[in-house]
C-alpha cells in the first residue's frame, strides 16, 4: 500500500492560522462582531489529555537530532552498476491513479524517497522498486482495504536517479564549523533542542484539542463577506505557493465546492475572534512588538524589519490572538496528563514480546 504524507495540508494549514481573523484589540480592528456570527459551545472547563513531559531523548531520538546537523555536510554520489537496493535513495517522477482515473501526479519535480524508510510506499510497494536503475519505467500495482472497501492504485513511475548520502563524521572539527567548542557542546545543545521541541509539541497539540472541540460545539450562523473575501485570497496564495495553481483552477469551476472549502477554512478563525470579544482577548501594540522579537529569535530572521517584509501587522496580530485565545482555554482546562503510548493508543513492546507471540501461534499443518 502507498502512503501519502501530510506536508502539504500542514502548511496550508499553518498558512490559514496565520492569516484570516482580524481581531486583535487596540492594533487591529474589523468591520464586524464575531459573535453576531457565532453562538459559541462550551469553552471553560474542557477536558483533553497532555503527554507527560519528556525528561529525556532515547537513543534513536538522539541520533536522529544529530543527524539533522550531519545532513547539511552529506554528500550525494551517483549509483552505478547495479540496481537500486536497501538504503538507497531513488529519485523518479509518477502518475497515481485510483481506479483507472488520475488522482495525483509528481509534475515536472521528481519525488524522492529512500528505500526502507517506507515514507511514499511501504514494503509492498517499495518491493517494486527493488533493482531498478536509472531510466527504468515500472508500473506498481496496491490494493489498498480500509475495511468496508478496496482500492485500486496503480503508479506509473520513471526513475531519474538513484544515489547515496554520505554523511561525514561527527567530531569536533564539525562542531567547531557550527559555533560550538567541541562535539559534546554540540551534542548537549542539540539535545537539549530537541527535547524542548518535543515538549512544546505536546503543549501545541494540548490546545489544539481544546481548540477544536470549541470550534465542533459552537454554531455559526453565517460570515462576513470581509472575512469571506480574506480567507480566499490567503487560500489561493497558499494553493499558488504549494500547488502551483489558483483556487480556480484547483476546483475546476465547481463553484460550489470551491465556497464550500472557503467555508471550511473560516470557520476556526471566526470561533477564535469570538472567543476573544466574548472574554475580552485583545493584543496591544507593545505585546505585539514583543511577538515579533520572540518570532525573530525562534525563527532566525536578520531582524524584525525582515520579518515585517514577510507577514503584515496585521496576520501577526491574528496569530497572536489565536495563541492568546489557546492559552485561555488551556488555562481554564482540566488536563490529564498520560504516557505518549497511551496518548497515541499503542503499547511499546519488546523483541521478546514477539518471539514469545511468534511461539503461541499454532503453525498450519501444511507448514509444519
Amino acid at each position: 500500500m502507498h502512503k501519502i504524507t501530510k506536508t502539504l495540508a500542514a502548511a496550508l494549514t499553518l498558512s490559514l492560522v496565520m492569516t484570516g481573523c482580524q481581531a486583535g484589540g487596540n492594533v487591529a480592528k474589523r468591520d464586524y462582531k464575531a459573535l453576531d456570527y457565532v453562538t459559541l459551545g462550551e469553552y471553560k472547563e474542557l477536558e483533553a489529555e497532555q503527554i507527560e513531559e519528556k525528561k529525556e531523548l532515547t537513543e534513536e531520538e538522539k541520533e536522529a537530532a544529530l543527524e539533522e546537523v550531519l545532513s547539511l555536510y552529506s554528500e550525494e554520489t551517483e549509483v552505478t552498476g547495479r540496481g537500486a537496493q536497501n538504503g538507497d535513495y531513488v529519485a523518479m517522477s509518477y502518475e497515481c491513479y485510483l481506479d483507472g482515473e488520475l488522482i495525483d501526479e509528481s509534475g515536472d519535480e521528481d519525488m524522492e524517497t529512500q528505500l526502507g524508510s517506507y515514507t511514499f510506499f511501504d514494503e509492498e510497494g517499495e518491493a517494486q522498486l527493488m533493482g531498478c536503475q536509472p531510466g527504468d519505467e515500472k508500473t506498481i500495482n496496491l490494493i489498498e482495504n480500509d475495511g468496508e472497501n478496496e482500492y485500486n492504485y496503480t503508479y506509473k513511475v520513471k526513475i531519474s536517479r538513484i544515489y547515496d548520502i554520505i554523511m561525514p563524521e561527527a567530531n569536533d572539527e564539525l562542531a567547531q564549523t557550527e559555533g560550538y567548542t567541541s562535539l559534546q557542546e554540540m551534542e548537549t545543545a542539540l539535545y537539549q533542542d530537541a527535547l524542548d521541541t518535543a515538549n512544546q509539541s505536546y503543549l501545541a497539540d494540548t490546545k489544539d484539542q481544546l481548540l477544536q472541540s470549541v470550534v465542533s460545539t459552537s454554531e455559526i450562523n453565517g460570515y462576513p463577506q470581509s472575512l469571506y473575501d480574506k480567507t480566499y485570497e490567503q487560500m489561493n496564495i497558499a494553493y499558488q505557493d504549494f500547488l502551483g495553481m489558483s483556487l480556480e483552477e484547483m476546483y475546476a469551476d465547481d463553484e460550489e465546492s470551491l465556497k464550500a472549502a472557503v467555508e471550511e477554512a473560516l470557520v476556526q478563525e471566526l470561533v477564535v475572534e469570538a472567543l476573544a470579544e466574548q472574554e475580552n482577548i485583545t493584543v496591544s501594540k507593545s505585546e505585539l512588538e514583543e511577538y515579533k522579537e520572540s518570532i525573530v529569535a525562534l525563527y532566525d530572521y536578520a531582524d524584525v524589519k525582515a520579518l515585517e517584509e514577510e507577514y503584515t501587522d496585521e496576520i501577526l496580530v491574528d496569530s497572536l490572538l489565536n495563541e492568546k485565545v489557546q492559552d485561555y482555554l488551556l488555562s481554564q482546562a482540566k488536563i490529564t496528563y498520560v504516557t505518549e503510548e497511551e496518548y497515541y493508543g499503542y503499547e511499546e513492546r519488546s523483541d521478546e514480546d514477539y518471539v514469545d507471540d511468534l511461539a503461541d501461534e499454532e503453525i498450519p499443518e501444511d507448514e509444519e
